[in-house]
């Protein structure tokens, strides 16, 4: 049998979070929330949202009017959502192969979904398929640097050992994200991005935090064991802290694109 790949690691870990997600995703949240702020959704119009996870933002779109249809990858996901938020439409597909018809849509929308999309060039082709012409794109994904002082104290923690540690997922850059929707054939693309920061108490806490929001797929093969999350949370608690906490860094990267 072959090994899942990362993509199918990714989906298998959200479905298994869905049942919590919703208590330990104020991040997702709080930027979800934002996010609804600058969404100009007429009533009756139809939306995409993509990766709707537990629904925040698609009921929220609703409320207002929308004709809102909610996709998620994870079935757990997707289960989750349409049991705690009605007035949408909810369907189990991949954003990178979405199923329905060209112009279907008035707008897409997604809020901390295509962060975990591989392919973002072919999801963004999907997302400007579905939209009627000069129809937008709105959005909000984390960037490279989120969590880059848990990256940067597993490698020191590691060194610490005399380990090597296998590649493990980052997240696109900014620039990667505005080409990829320049590849995907958008036009008048805004790309902005921002850091915010939040304090965990511990290292343990923030990979329960991470597993919380099925977010823990770093890699297929890594294994962080009680040596290096020891040596790791003394170089977090060393060179991270802000008011006694672990400082958590979350690259917040905003799009507006059209069709």
């Amino acid at each position: 049998m072959n090994a899942p790949s990362c993509q199918q690691l990714i989906r298998r870990k959200f479905s298994d979070a869905a049942a919590r997600y919703g208590a330990v995703a104020d991040v997702q949240r709080g930027i979800a929330g934002e996010l609804l702020k600058r969404i100009d959704a007429a009533p009756g119009s139809w939306v995409l949202d993509v990766g709707a996870g537990d629904g925040a933002l698609a009921s929220g779109l609703a409320r207002a009017g929308a004709r809102v249809v909610a996709l998620d990858a994870a079935w757990g996901m997707a289960r989750q959502g349409k049991s705690l938020n009605g007035g949408a439409w909810w369907v189990q597909a991949d954003a990178c192969a979405l199923p329905f018809a060209r112009e279907k849509f008035d707008r897409v929308v997604s809020s901390s979904a295509y962060q975990w999309v591989e392919d973002l060039p072919l999801a963004f082709e999907q997302a400007r398929r579905v939209l009627k012409p000069g129809r937008p794109l709105t959005g909000v994904l984390f960037g490279y640097t989120t969590l880059n002082e848990f990256f940067t104290s597993l490698q020191r923690g590691a060194a610490r050992l005399g380990r090597t540690l296998p590649a493990m997922k980052r997240l696109a850059r900014a620039d990667e994200v505005r080409a990829a929707l320049g590849s995907a054939g958008f036009r008048h693309v805004v790309v902005t991005s921002e850091e915010r920061t939040a304090g965990f108490r511990d290292m343990a806490a923030i990979l329960a935090w991470l597993k919380g929001i099925g977010a823990n797929a770093l890699t297929p093969r890594f294994f962080l064991g009680k040596a290096l999350l020891k040596a790791s949370a003394e170089e977090y608690r060393a060179h991270f802290t802000f008011d006694e906490a672990l400082r958590v860094t979350f690259e917040v990267i905003w799009i507006e694109a059209k069709a």
